[in-house]
Order: structure tokens, then sequence, then C-alpha cells
């Protein structure tokens, strides 16, 4: 299945596309796409509205809102802004930035996939492949 090895060992290529080793990150990489991303990501430091939560356990890392409006207890009907079923398992916090919410998730067929939902309705806006990949459900 897999052509060759990168020269760091860590890294794959098969079908002209680097993927990192399965059980290092098991998601598709292009080095342009990386710098990108982590550029993009470095330019959101700072700009979060008091709304946003980009990080598991949110902006300062604590589990602990800015926010005053939200429920304190909630249930399976009650303290809910919206219910959306997902085509396929969660499987990270959620994080959001505006009105975006993403989430990542896992086929059993081996795809990496992220959604975006709309933050107010919890309508799924758009799903796509980000890698392939074997892990299960939880992460060590």
């Amino acid at each position: 299945m897999w052509t060759r090895l990168a020269r760091d060992k860590q890294r794959l290529i098969h079908e002209d596309k680097l993927l990192l080793k399965p059980g290092i990150c098991d998601m598709v990489a292009w080095p342009h796409s990386y710098r990108g991303c982590v550029f993009y990501l470095l330019c959101l430091v700072g700009t979060n509205a008091a709304a946003d939560w980009p990080q598991w356990r949110g902006p300062q890392g604590t589990g602990i809102s800015e926010e005053t409006e939200g429920p304190l207890h909630w249930s399976e009907s009650a303290g809910l802004k919206w219910k959306t079923p997902l085509p396929e398992w969660g499987t990270s916090t959620p994080t959001i930035h505006g009105e975006a919410l993403f989430l990542t998730s896992h086929t059993d067929k081996g795809k990496l996939l992220v959604m975006r939902l709309h933050a107010p309705t919890g309508q799924i806006e758009w799903t796509r492949q980000i890698g392939v990949g074997e892990g299960g459900r939880g992460q060590p």
C-alpha cells in the first residue's frame, strides 16, 4: 500500500500524497497547507470574541466561560440551544470562532473528517475529508 518512506521515516508517500505514518498523526499533510494553517491560526490568536471557544477547555484552558447567559444545568431536553444528529461520530471538543463551530469526526471506513456547523442553529454547513487513519474513538 505504501510506495516509499520519506527521509525522516515518520512520513510515507502514497499516491503522490505525503502521509504521516499510522500512529503518529494519521492525517494527510501537505507542507504548503500546513504552513498556511499555522499562519492562519497565529493570526487568530488574540482576536477571540467573547463567545469564541478556540481550544479544548476554552480560551484560557480552564473550562470556564466568560459568558454569563449560559445554562448552569442541562439534560436531554433542558438547557440546550439546539441538538444536531451527526452523520458520523464526533471525536473532538468543538471549537467556535464567530458563528462557525468546528468538530472532527472519524468514519468506520477510516476517513478523518472535519465538519463546520452554524453555531447559532446547529445546522451542518459542510463536511470535508482531511485524512485517513485506523485510529480508535478515543485518544491515549
